[in-house]
């Protein structure tokens, strides 16, 4: 198992609170949920993305095959899609980094392997 630990700033309050999470992830490949108030990460022996609650309890899965949430621009504008990132994944052969529709946890298109991320054009359009 890795340990890492989420810390969160509040704003209002001025305060942070660190909660240690216990889960068998990927090195380094904890983000946001499209949520923003859960993390995702992905996890290690299923290769799926798994919600976090703040509370370091488990939230639900997304039920792709590999990917990493880099950040809050890994969503489209309306956050219904995600760009899975799998550049930083040393598999070999390298495989394509899918954008998923997060209402269906389907995968919706794939960028070629190895791409590496920049941002969104559009809702449906990533630019690698």
């Amino acid at each position: 198992m890795v340990a890492f630990t989420a810390h969160r700033y509040d704003i209002a309050t001025g305060r942070t609170t660190d909660t240690p999470v216990t889960v068998d992830i990927i090195g380094g490949a904890v983000g946001w949920a499209a949520d923003s108030r859960r993390y995702l990460a992905l996890l290690r022996d299923e290769s799926v993305l798994q919600c976090i609650n703040p509370d370091a309890s488990m939230g639900p899965r997304i039920e792709i095959r590999a990917g990493m949430v880099r950040g809050a621009d890994a969503y489209s504008p309306s956050r219904r899609y995600l760009f899975a990132d799998t550049s930083g994944l040393m598999t070999q052969p390298a495989v394509p980094s899918p954008i998923v529709d997060l209402t269906t946890g389907r995968a919706v298109a794939f960028m070629t392997a190895g791409t590496q991320p920049v941002g969104w054009y559009d809702e449906q359009r990533w630019r690698g």
